[in-house]
């Protein structure tokens, strides 16, 4: 056994704990710091003892935490697990709680939202502050930098509670008379990251193979699909960070279910999400920006087994971002997609893109992974109302 008996040394621990799997019982005295980009694995069969402090997940505006739990976390004396996450100001903010127990009282004199799926409505969460944080359930959250005649809102919101570490079974809903039929908010409910890769341990049940992630940077939404990739990097979602499912069936006939899987859970110091790329073959990034850091992005490729119509398997519908950001997409059979893999590039050689500007401005669009392409292949971009190509 080791016993730790200053704060300092519970840091080098963490530190000791980024390269090992600690078993047995360890003894923390005067509490357990996770500070921001560190990763702590407590290993199966490990006791963290922590006595006359608490175990504090620090979070800040650079690099996120990250604690993966196999093991048990308990307090000799007064002591709780807190988990902290930052809010930059005036943007909205998809969250999650990573504790079992946690109340939206943890969000006092910040904008709460959940999503209503049967009536397709924001319904804001405020009075009585008891109200549970459903685990596995995801969030809106926004942060005045004015908050006035109230109190100033927070940097950091800190919840506090027993931490998920056990797979979670969100509850789906498919309402056919609703016009955003099988949309569901979900979160990933670990205070460190869980990996969307279409392991059979997500029990995915008539639900798209794509994730949709907000950026608040960008006022849009990244895109995940685990068989054909996006704009996230590797389909990780980060600590406390809610994402969209959409049911692939949207009648209400199918049962639809799912489950965020203790088994898919990882290190990564993601802030909400992180820029992404690519290894497949025959794939473009489309990005559109004005003068302002909002922007959206679009992906078209051509991969076996794609088709014209939608593909749950491989594609990724559009979903609306902020009134005020540009809007990117790609129009085929009627459908809008942030995401459209096509099967053949030489068959269906011209993609329809819908632009709309946000706000009046100059704006630009830019292409990346055009090297996936066979060299010497001609991509060309078309503006048809300016009868105008661009190489």
């Amino acid at each position: 056994m080791k016993k730790i008996k200053k704060t300092n040394a519970v840091r080098l621990l963490t530190s000791i704990i980024l390269l090992a799997l600690l078993t047995g019982n360890i003894f923390a005295q005067g509490g357990f710091i996770v500070h921001p980009g560190n990763d702590v694995t407590l290993g199966t069969g490990t006791t963290l003892d922590i006595t006359d402090g608490n175990l504090l997940i620090q979070d800040d505006n650079g690099n996120a935490p990250s604690f993966l739990q196999n093991g048990t976390v308990q307090f000799t004396g007064t002591g709780l697990v807190q988990v902290e996450q930052y809010l930059t100001k005036d943007k909205w903010h998809g969250i999650s709680s990573p504790m079992g127990d946690e109340v939206n009282g943890a969000y006092m004199w910040i904008y709460l939202m959940k999503w209503l799926e049967p009536t397709n409505e924001w319904q804001d969460i405020f009075d009585p502050t008891t109200q549970p944080l459903v685990p596995g359930k995801g969030y809106f959250a926004w942060s005045n930098s004015n908050n006035n005649p109230y109190p100033a809102t927070p940097d950091f919101v800190t919840l506090s509670g027993t931490p998920n570490y056990q797979d979670i079974n969100p509850v789906l809903e498919v309402t056919d008379a609703s016009i955003k039929s099988g949309w569901n908010l979900v979160g990933n409910p670990f205070p460190c990251a869980v990996d969307w890769n279409g392991d059979a341990a997500w029990n995915l049940v008539n639900l798209d193979a794509s994730i949709w992630v907000w950026d608040p940077v960008a006022g849009n939404y990244k895109v995940w699909n685990h068989t054909s990739g996006g704009s996230l990097e590797s389909g990780e979602i980060a600590a406390t960070q809610s994402f969209w499912v959409h049911a692939d069936d949207t009648t209400g006939a199918t049962a639809t279910s799912m489950t965020i899987p203790a088994s898919q859970r990882t290190h990564s110091n993601n802030i909400f999400y992180k820029n992404g790329g690519n290894d497949l073959s025959n794939q473009i990034k489309l990005k559109v920006q004005g003068n302002t850091p909002e922007n959206d992005e679009c992906i078209i490729g051509f991969m076996e087994g794609a088709s014209l119509g939608m593909n749950s398997a491989y594609d990724a519908l559009y979903l609306k971002g902020n009134e005020t950001a540009p809007s990117l997409y790609s129009m085929v059979s009627g459908s809008k997609y942030a995401m459209k893999q096509l099967p053949d590039w030489e068959q269906y050689n011209a993609v329809p893109l819908n632009f709309k500007a946000g706000i009046p401005g100059t704006y630009t669009i830019s292409a990346s992974w055009t090297e996936s392409f066979p060299e010497g292949l001609p991509i060309f971009l078309e503006d048809i109302k300016e009868n105008y190509f661009q190489d």
